[in-house]
């Protein structure tokens, strides 16, 4: 049995991989903790480093800022792959209108409560193939609490890693309107996958998920890591 780590992506839960159904796969959920005093992902991920057991080979599956976090998780612990979807994995990947959120601190003007009413807004990130789905997301937004929508949000548009992960995989869908596909290096694109695609397109992303998960680990070393 292969250990896995879940990170679900903002304002997410472990729902959001309700329609992954994988083999010879031993399931952990990392959902999200109130950030307390942490001000970036970086601090962040150090909260989620005591849950993940080093003493056996694990890897490490984060969608959107689970991508981002996971990536930081790499930083402090040693998972044999990590699987990132719909995500980036340096700053350089994000795209223009979310660094001229960071640059201008447009989202000093958002609260967590007014982020969790703003379903219009939502509904342009995530274009729903079914109010089942809309609905689903909107439940997990409103179990979180402001203060953590807060820090989310402003800890991922000011992201700033510089160096590529190592041994990984990087699945993003060809129509992601928060995370435009052209800007994802060297990612396996899913075609027609938005960025709600690990639920809404769940046999699919099985079926990529698994086959990356079995195939043979062949690690980088820290030495290999590339600034960009």
């Amino acid at each position: 049995m292969k250990k896995v780590y879940f990170l679900p992506g903002l304002g997410a839960d472990e729902r959001l991989y309700a329609n992954i159904h994988l083999d010879g796969v031993e399931e952990h959920y990392l959902n999200w903790m109130e950030p307390e005093e942490c001000k970036t992902l970086a601090e962040y991920a150090l909260k989620f480093v005591p849950l993940i057991d080093p003493d056996e080979p694990f890897y490490l599956i984060g969608t959107s800022m689970g991508g981002m976090m996971a990536i930081e998780l790499q930083k402090h612990v040693s998972p044999e792959k990590m699987i990132l979807i719909s995500t980036v994995k340096t700053r350089s990947e994000l795209p223009i209108h979310l660094k001229t959120v960071a640059r201008t601190r447009l989202n000093a003007l958002f609260s967590g409560s007014l982020i969790q009413n703003l379903s219009g807004l939502i509904d342009t990130v995530y274009p729903w193939q079914t109010l089942t789905q809309r609905d689903l997301f909107l439940e997990m937004l409103n179990n979180c609490t402001p203060a953590y929508l807060e820090f989310a949000i402003n800890a991922c548009v000011n992201w700033d890693n510089q160096q590529m992960p190592l041994n990984f995989v990087h699945l993003h869908g060809s129509r992601d309107p928060l995370f435009p596909a052209g800007r994802a290096k060297g990612a396996e694109i899913i075609q027609g996958g938005n960025h709600f695609m690990v639920y809404e397109m769940g046999a699919v992303m099985t079926e990529r998920i698994q086959f990356h998960l079995d195939q043979p680990v062949v690690k980088q070393v820290s030495s290999s890591r590339k600034r960009v």
